[in-house]
Parts: C-alpha cells; structure tokens; sequence
C-alpha cells in the first residue's frame, strides 16, 4: 500500500514478497527464530518507517487536503504503540493484574481508534 502511496520503484513489490516469504519459510520450515516476535517488530518499524515518511509527506507538499491522512496518522500511531507492547510483552508476567489490564485496554482504544478511522474515510471517500 505504502509503495504505491509513496510512487517508489515497483520491483520493491516484489522484494516486499520476498521479504515476507523469506520469514515465513523461517519460521514455519526451519523454526528461525524461535521467538517469532523479533519478525512482529521488524515488520511493524518498516510500516512505521513508511507510513512516517508517508504523513511527512503529505503534510509537507499537500495544498489540498488528503482524504487518507487520519488513515495514515492512525496507522503510524497504532504501530508504533505496538511495538513498544511486542517489546514489553515478556515483562508482563512480571507486572500486576491492574497494569496488565491497563496495557490491553490501551492496545484495544488504539485499535478500535484505528479501525473507526479506517471506516471514517471509506465512508467519506464513498460521498
């Protein structure tokens, strides 16, 4: 999505397929890496890195409004949070039933935040 957004070279679709096929014949063939969080992460900074780039440049050279820009700050919001649960997550055993509590509600605000913009645009792109 975000190599057509941002009119990159088309081949970086296919090194995209490749990237991901790559980490799945890891995972689920040769069991590398054990801890299949590490390929969570890598892939939720790459969509951070994109979808950053992506808001900075619509809010840069855009005169007129995007339609697609709640979209894309939502996304770059919800995967960054993310990331910081998948680093957090093997100290959550560690931490109270309340604070446990707190971090899951967070995660799900963000999500539902994500998925209503989501429906926000689709709706206002269909007017």
């Amino acid at each position: 999505m975000f190599i057509r957004k941002l009119e990159l070279p088309k081949y970086l679709i296919w090194v995209t397929a490749l990237l991901a096929t790559i980490f799945m014949v890891s995972k689920y063939i040769y069991d590398y890496p054990f801890n299949s969080d590490i390929v969570k992460v890598v892939s939720n900074i790459i969509i951070i890195c994109l979808s950053g780039f992506a808001l900075i440049r619509e809010i840069k050279g855009v005169s007129v409004p995007n339609r697609f820009l709640l979209a894309d700050a939502c996304i770059f919001f919800y995967y960054s949070v993310s990331v910081f649960i998948f680093i957090i997550q093997h100290q959550i055993a560690n931490l109270s039933e309340n604070d446990y509590y707190i971090i899951l509600s967070a995660n799900n605000i963000l999500s539902s935040i994500l998925y209503c913009s989501f429906l926000y645009t689709f709706i206002k792109l269909k007017k």
